[in-house]
């Protein structure tokens, strides 16, 4: 009877490893996941009965209640009635015999008795211990031995002390070890059912999120447009009429009346620049990145001359490497380099003799494009602020500026996926260095 009960045993492994995987599959389709799973537990059944200790004449014993009983605890009403019907019929219209009654009354009030369990576990909700799994199985084989009682002929009187303790002890020990397997196997699906449920919950929160933003970013762009059509108007009015005035009123306003005119038109045109630089970064994070193959030794020399050529009285030294190739997006390295070299003709505007240096490195690996110069520098206690939008490292009436292109230059750096650092010292110059595509 042990061995008969290890080789039961060893098939509602397999069961149980093949149960985990209909239930993975088919958890969004219960109905189709309990008819497989009845079927699953009836073919365990049957192939149990075939394989039984056999006392004599029809009587035989097997592992079928303790697949009955574990069948319904964890299948619920439809896997139960499928495996119990294949039990039954089984029993009675192939193996028949004189325990024929005795055997199908085991089957029915294993199944039965694991269906109340199922409910009671149902609506209690407290975890399946050791306590209460060997309850549940000492009571089923309990039920299994007393339906002894039915077989003709006093038999039960040679059957039962045959097989108690076995029924009573290993059965029950049996159960829990197979019903460890399915608890584990209950969360580990449970497991898998939070995770995709977090899955969806998240996907949907991200959806929302993007939404939200994108409907933040339209809202922040129509505002940017609006205001700078709104404050650009009388920016462009203020600068028009205080040069009439300047003009008109030239003989008749002193000179301090003059220089109060020439400070208001002087203040709309930076103002109107800074709305222009504010719109320019804001545009960087919105448009599409075309990127391609750039001469960026090319990109840097045109940017140079047109530099230069606003600076007509200024001899600077631009030394560029030749040869420097870049995968970017052009006008927004354009942007960069006009930023840059912007910088370094400005912080070097006080040096008769300026040298500007743009070249790469090699690091790791890495391109890295360094823009360096001579000039004024910074104190690199203060880096941090550099990068911010409108903070200053300079006064503003020895080098004029709004504050705003090297954030241009970090937020374009990061739209390629780079990184951007400077290194300097005061009067000593500055150098700064930038990476694309990581």
């Amino acid at each position: 009877m042990i061995l008969t009960l290890l080789q039961n045993i060893s098939l509602l492994v397999s069961i149980a490893v093949i149960y985990h995987f209909v239930e993975l599959r088919l958890g969004g389709r219960p109905l189709l996941a309990s008819l497989l799973s009845g079927l699953l537990f009836g073919v365990a059944a049957i192939v149990a009965m075939l394989t039984p200790f056999r006392f004599h004449d029809g009587i035989i014993y097997d592992g079928r209640t303790i697949i009955l009983a574990a069948a319904s605890l964890f299948g619920g009403p439809i896997t139960s009635g499928i495996a119990t019907a294949a039990a039954l019929a089984l029993r009675i219209f192939h193996i028949g015999g004189v325990g024929k009654l005795a055997g199908s009354t085991s089957i029915l009030t294993a199944a039965g008795i694991g269906l109340i369990s199922y409910y009671w576990r149902s609506r209690s909700r407290k975890p399946l211990g050791f306590g209460r799994i060997m309850a549940i199985g000492f009571i089923v084989h309990l039920f299994m031995l007393a339906s002894q009682l039915l077989l003709p002929s006093d038999r039960w009187k040679t059957v039962i002390p045959a097989i108690a303790l076995p029924v009573l002890i290993l059965y029950p020990l049996g159960f829990f070890f197979i019903c460890s397997l399915f608890i584990d196997n209950e969360e580990r699906l449970k497991n898998i059912d939070m995770l995709r449920e977090l899955t969806r919950t998240l996907e949907q929160r991200v959806a929302r999120r993007t939404q939200e933003l994108e409907e933040a970013n339209r809202e922040l762009e129509s505002f940017a447009y609006s205001v700078s059509h709104d404050l650009k108007a009388p920016l462009r009015a203020m600068e028009g009429f205080s040069s009439l005035l300047a003009r008109e009123a030239e003989a008749t306003l002193s000179p301090s009346a003059l220089h109060y005119v020439d400070r208001i038109n002087q203040n709309a045109q930076k103002t109107s620049r800074l709305i222009d630089d504010i719109l320019r970064l804001s545009r960087i994070s919105r448009q599409s990145l075309v990127i391609s193959d750039i001469d960026f030794s090319k990109l840097a020399g045109d940017i140079g001359v047109e530099i230069a050529a606003a600076y007509p009285g200024r001899k600077v030294d631009l030394a560029i490497q030749p040869d420097m190739r870049a995968r970017a997006d052009k006008a927004l390295m354009e942007q960069l380099l006009a930023n840059l070299l912007g910088n370094a003709w400005k912080f070097t505007s006080n040096l008769p003799d300026a040298r500007i240096r743009v070249e790469t490195m090699e690091s790791e690996g890495r391109t890295i494009y360094v823009v360096s110069d001579n000039g004024a520098g910074f104190n690199m206690t203060y880096v941090d602020r550099l990068f911010t939008p409108f903070q200053r490292l300079h006064a503003e009436d020895e080098y004029p500026g709004s504050g705003i292109g090297l954030s241009i230059v970090r937020r374009i750096v990061a739209r390629h996926g780079g990184r951007v650092w400077a290194n300097a010292s005061p009067n000593e110059g500055a150098a700064f260095y930038f990476t694309l595509g990581g």
